[in-house]
């Protein structure tokens, strides 16, 4: 059975995924670092479906060491695919460029992935794996007072490019970059009005589900073999 790490996989968009990749016959380790409850409660339904295809390892992504790999690697000895879901997403106004929310966003949206790859770049070349990265569309569209936060997408989209070159022709490194998806939780800067202006200008005309975003990473890591460095947008036409 092929074994799959996501990042930030107990809750929201990552749940979404690692219901889907489990779906697809992969054996899931389910990362966490406040939402343990979740993460337990997901693992357990899964492995109520199939024992042990799925397990939960709980850390901070803030300067995560080697000691997470052999964490991940314990359960099933390999890792086939990757994907950097974890993220955080708060406003950072002109002037606050130098606050720990921004520091924060920079650390677990762009240097933690650029970490796990670099941790798991050999497992993942032992098994000819993939790497899925969780941009967004706001990496390319201008977001007003979320500069740090399109930043740090806009890094790790280089990233999946330049790290698309440097593992081929082993590794396929991909992206998936989310549109008005799921709300960002306790962010007073997306009110009701915000949401129907946004809604206004998606050409589908609705906001999309987590399970859209969860087709699209199990297509690049299940039947993309010839596709690497892209990014694909899942946000209704929102990106155009």
């Amino acid at each position: 059975m092929k074994t799959a790490l996501i990042t930030g996989g107990a809750r929201r968009i990552g749940r979404a995924i690692s219901q889907r990749l489990h779906q697809e016959g992969y054996c899931v380790i389910i990362h966490c670092n406040t939402s343990r409850r979740d993460a337990d409660e997901l693992a357990a339904s899964l492995n109520a479906k199939q024992a042990t295809s799925a397990f939960v390892v709980c850390r901070q992504l803030a300067g995560i060491g080697e000691d997470f790999a052999r964490d991940v690697l314990a359960h099933s000895g390999q890792l086939d695919l990757l994907v950097n879901n974890a993220s955080t997403f708060y406003p950072t106004p002109p002037g606050e460029s130098r606050s720990d929310l921004a520091a924060s966003q920079m650390d677990i949206n762009f240097h933690a992935p650029l970490r796990l790859i670099e941790m798991f770049a050999g497992h993942l070349r032992d098994t000819r794996g993939a790497i899925v990265n969780i941009t967004d569309v706001y990496a390319r569209l201008p977001l007003a007072e979320h500069s740090i936060y399109s930043a740090s997408k806009s890094a790790l989209t280089m990233l999946t490019r330049t790290m698309a070159m440097d593992l081929a022709p082993h590794v396929r490194v991909n992206a998936v970059a989310p549109g008005a998806i799921l709300w960002p939780e306790e962010n007073e800067a997306f009110d009701d009005a915000k949401r129907e202006e946004m809604l206004a200008s998606i050409p589908l005309g609705r906001f999309g589900m987590p399970e859209d975003i969860a087709s699209a990473v199990a297509f690049l890591a299940t039947g993309a073999a010839y596709i690497t460095g892209q990014t694909i947008a899942v946000s209704g036409g929102l990106s155009r």
